[in-house]
């Protein structure tokens, strides 16, 4: 999709185009996302989902380099060539990976004819999973729901008020990379050890708030310097919550029914993230102020702390964690 969408010169095409890559992402991400519930120890998922969460903003920051630079000194479209290189590399390792049958779960082991999961066909229908997880997914899910918009809008609002404000193509290239490498560097340090010994909202909340900091401070930044602390900024935030929509996503999904409850959250959480954009647009336009629309998703991103506050149940850490002493068997004295 990416190779013809350097080449494509018409918007339908390029719409249609741009469809199916994201059909394809998102089956990647439901498939990456079963394996890690099903892998993962519960004491363990934040720590793990925020490393994966760390490697991968980190590939980020280098492609946002990259693709300034690109596009400051080349051309726009030649963006698509980066991707291009990114996922044909990704595509060759995948190739060149050795899966070996023997190193997974038994969970991924094909079921043996006349097996209970063989003989009950593919577990529980989608709705009796929606009618039995209803109050995870209208916590959770619409938390994780609403930190996508937040997260997606940002990534339209800083380099369209970049380029309104009149900042040039590399430096707005610069200001994601550096972002990125502090959510990167926060994710990978301390987000998954604080989620994991404090819990997720204790993490969470205070993220937010410089979250929703960051998008008041973007409307005031009118040069580098202060474009570049917004997004700093924000990178804090984002940071400190790496890997928490994995973790909220595997962590809740039942054993049972793994891929319906995982594909129910993850159409939840494309939808925040699929009407948050366009709203800032029709707030930009409707008020004549992106600065006016840049505020509103401020006041969204605190309102999305209260709903995690106010309705989200997290439990313990502890409540998860799984013993791995095995008690010593009493035995009766020998005489």
């Amino acid at each position: 999709t990416a190779a013809v969408s350097y080449t494509v010169q018409s918007v339908a095409v390029l719409f249609a185009v741009r469809m199916v890559g994201g059909s394809a992402m998102t089956v990647w991400d439901l498939s990456r996302k079963a394996y890690t519930s099903a892998e993962i120890p519960k004491h363990m998922m934040g720590r793990i989902s925020a490393t994966l969460a760390g490697c991968q903003k980190l590939a980020i920051a280098f492609a946002a380099l990259l693709s300034g630079v690109i596009a400051q000194h080349i051309s726009n479209r030649s963006i698509f060539l980066v991707q291009i290189g990114f996922t044909g590399t990704a595509l060759l390792l995948l190739l060149l990976h050795d899966v070996r049958q023997s190193g997974c779960s038994a969970l991924f082991k094909p079921a043996r004819r006349g097996s209970g999961a063989a003989a009950a066909g593919s577990g529980p229908s989608t709705l009796a999973v929606l009618r039995e997880m209803w109050r995870e997914l209208l916590g959770a899910g619409v938390f994780c729901g609403l930190l996508t918009g937040i997260r997606n809008t940002f990534a339209v609002l800083l380099p369209l008020h970049g380029h309104h404000v009149g900042i040039i193509k590399s430096h707005i290239g610069a200001a994601i990379a550096a972002q990125r490498i502090v959510e990167a560097a926060l994710t990978l340090s301390v987000a998954g050890h604080f989620a994991d010994r404090y819990g997720r909202k204790a993490v969470s909340v205070p993220a937010l708030i410089l979250m929703a900091a960051a998008f008041a401070l973007l409307p005031m930044s009118r040069d580098f310097t202060m474009f570049l602390l917004a997004s700093m900024l924000y990178g804090c935030g984002n940071g400190l919550l790496g890997g928490i929509i994995v973790s909220f996503n595997a962590g809740l999904a039942p054993p049972h029914a793994r891929t319906q409850f995982i594909g129910l959250f993850k159409t939840i959480t494309a939808t925040g993230g699929i009407i948050l954009p366009p709203a800032l647009g029709l707030i930009a336009d409707w008020t004549s102020s992106l600065e006016a629309a840049a505020i509103v998703i401020s006041l969204a991103t605190l309102f999305c702390a209260f709903w995690l506050v106010a309705v989200v149940s997290d439990p313990r850490p502890s409540a998860h964690r799984v013993s791995l002493v095995v008690p010593a068997t009493s035995t009766a004295p020998s005489p």
